[in-house]
């Protein structure tokens, strides 16, 4: 609350709950309970699925789409849930929210409302996962800090997770204005959520989902 005064864009990292120390399962009510004083929550759907056990349907792909929906429904501005070697989904909230995101999101708020996108992971060999999830959130603030699009954010997070994993240590710098930055440069995986009606794939490997805003209001014009 005090953040929110200042006007500072909050960003917070998820830990794995063990629900058996808890007396039963309050975490869906504590998370919607902090959840509108999180402007940007990145949490992995592992991170998640022990607070949330009635989203569950076996696709890690599901999962995370259901999650970040949960999410944003409980107040976050923005949430990346990140599904390991399956990719990412990005889900936002409407711009009255995004306006009270800080000095980051509010910027931000008429180009970035309302998005639900997923990021195939870049098609790498695996030399280490530690981290992973790390590096895509790092790639993704720098993103925000930067005043990126959604899609540009989104594939410089799956960006920096794949070099990680692939084993480039340090990332490369990458430029905030000017200079060609690496969006797109690897491969894109196919993945399930590919075939799922609704679902588009757009020139950069990207898919919009049929609740993304912009993809919607596309499709009328």
């Amino acid at each position: 609350e005090r953040a929110r005064t200042a006007d500072v864009t909050t960003s917070v990292d998820f830990a794995t709950v063990d629900t058996r120390q808890s007396g039963g399962n309050p975490w869906p009510e504590i998370v919607r309970h902090w959840a509108p004083l999180i402007d940007v929550l990145t949490p992995s759907v592992d991170d998640l699925r022990a607070s949330f056990p009635y989203i569950g349907s076996g696709s890690d792909e599901a999962d995370a789409v259901a999650l970040a929906d949960e999410l944003v429904r409980a107040g976050v501005g923005v949430a990346l849930v990140t599904a390991g070697r399956r990719g990412m989904c990005l889900r936002t909230s409407g711009p009255d929210r995004l306006c009270r995101g800080g000095a980051v999101l509010r910027p931000l708020a008429d180009t970035w409302a309302g998005r639900q996108l997923w990021a195939p992971p870049g098609a790498v060999a695996a030399m280490r996962t530690t981290g992973a999830g790390d590096t895509a959130t790092a790639g993704f603030l720098f993103a925000l800090l930067a005043g990126l699009s959604a899609e540009q954010a989104l594939h410089l997070a799956v960006e920096a997770a794949a070099l990680h994993v692939n084993g480039v240590d340090p990332l490369p710098a990458w430029p905030v204005d000017g200079g060609e930055r690496p969006f797109g440069r690897l491969p894109r995986a196919h993945v399930p959520i590919e075939d799922v009606a609704g679902w588009t794939k757009d020139p950069r490997g990207l898919l919009a989902g049929p609740n993304d805003h912009h993809h919607v209001a596309s499709s009328f014009t």
